[in-house]
């Protein structure tokens, strides 16, 4: 299974996504530091989905950005 495919488990197919217009409007925010595309962006609805995503990003060594509103 693919990174997407295991987020998808947790969070459902409709959740995370990997498009090239997604992935460009979480490449950047206010600060200074220089925009970087994320490969995949995922939106839990859930403390338990944000848990089992972390959980699995620790496994897996795979980076993690938070961001909310």
């Amino acid at each position: 299974m693919s990174i997407k495919d295991d987020i998808a488990a947790v969070v459902g197919a409709d959740n995370v996504s990997d498009a090239p217009e997604t992935l460009a409007g979480y490449a950047a925010d206010e600060s200074f530091v220089a925009p970087r595309s994320p490969s995949l962006v995922a939106f839990p609805g859930s403390a338990e989905e944000v848990q089992a995503i972390m959980k699995y990003a620790n496994q897996t060594k795979i980076p993690v950005t938070p961001r909310s509103s």
